[in-house]
């Protein structure tokens, strides 16, 4: 059986889709929960439109996500790869860094909290991406050189 070599680069793409999809999903269950623990309801009383602000800012982000790892996400990937770096945590903790690391740059209002969920979001794109891909299961089925 002949092997696919474009096999893993599909894997990394649909990796990435499913990772930017990830937020779509997270975001407005967190904000909820932020909601819920700071007003005790699931609305914000202060901002009628607080979820269309929400959902529009899951689709901007779902974007700039998915634009993100295929454009420095896939080729930082291959580097970590060829370096034989394939560990869970290698791609779980530099995106939750990364993620904490936009979030202080980009906070508006309460940094700490903006900081701790672009962290959290961070920790689950990196963690969905590494699950789909899976790049330790590549090295134990690499080809043999010889």
């Amino acid at each position: 059986m002949k092997r696919n070599i474009y096999w893993p680069l599909i894997k990394s793409v649909w990796a990435c889709i499913l990772a930017a999809m990830v937020v779509v999903i997270v975001l407005p269950t967190f904000v909820a929960i932020r909601n819920h623990i700071l007003y005790g309801t699931l609305d914000n009383p202060n901002d009628d439109e607080i979820w269309i602000f929400v959902l529009f800012g899951s689709v901007l982000y779902f974007a700039i996500i998915l634009f993100s790892l295929l454009v420095i996400g896939l080729p930082v990937q291959a580097v970590m790869q060829s370096q034989g770096l394939n560990r869970y945590w290698h791609f779980a903790l530099p995106s939750t860094l990364l993620g904490f690391a936009v979030g202080s740059v980009t906070a508006i209002g309460d940094l700490l909290s903006t900081s701790l969920l672009d962290a959290v979001l961070g920790f689950c794109i990196g963690s969905v991406f590494w699950l789909v891909r899976r790049p330790d299961k590549d090295a134990s089925k690499a080809l043999p050189l010889t």
